[in-house]
């Protein structure tokens, strides 16, 4: 597993390539997105370099809990997405509402300061019905 998301470009075309395989078959694939909550509040107070070593520390966090096989990527700002091939609804649930949790459970340190961040998530299985 990696420890740091994929970029954007290549996130998009892996979505690009599973899309089109649920679409061609009868496998389904899980889309997870999730959006750091308050990040600005982070960038505010503690500059963008604490930004910066947040989303660093976040895309660890996130990418040490997804599965083999399961793609992490960062879309930009504070947003990441997971893809999960081959998967069932419920999986996708369950990885969703982990990975919330875990994040909300920690504190990420940028020198003197101590921030708690909370995701917001969003999900969906890629049909062959899309």
């Amino acid at each position: 597993m990696t420890t740091s998301a994929i970029q954007r470009n290549e996130f998009f075309s892996q979505l690009r390539l599973l899309a089109n395989d649920a679409l061609h078959s009868t496998r389904q694939h899980g889309l997870i997105l999730l959006d750091v909550d308050a990040f600005r509040f982070v960038n505010a107070s503690g500059g963008v370099q604490a930004g910066d070593y947040l989303i660093e520390q976040l895309s660890a966090c996130l990418c040490e809990q997804v599965k083999q096989g399961h793609i992490c990527g960062r879309l930009g700002g504070g947003c990441f997405a997971i893809l999960l091939p081959n998967t069932e609804y419920r999986d996708v649930v369950e990885m969703a509402s982990g990975l919330v949790e875990s994040v909300s459970s920690r504190e990420f340190l940028w020198q003197e300061s101590a921030f708690s961040v909370s995701l917001s998530a969003g999900l969906t299985l890629l049909l062959d019905s899309d």
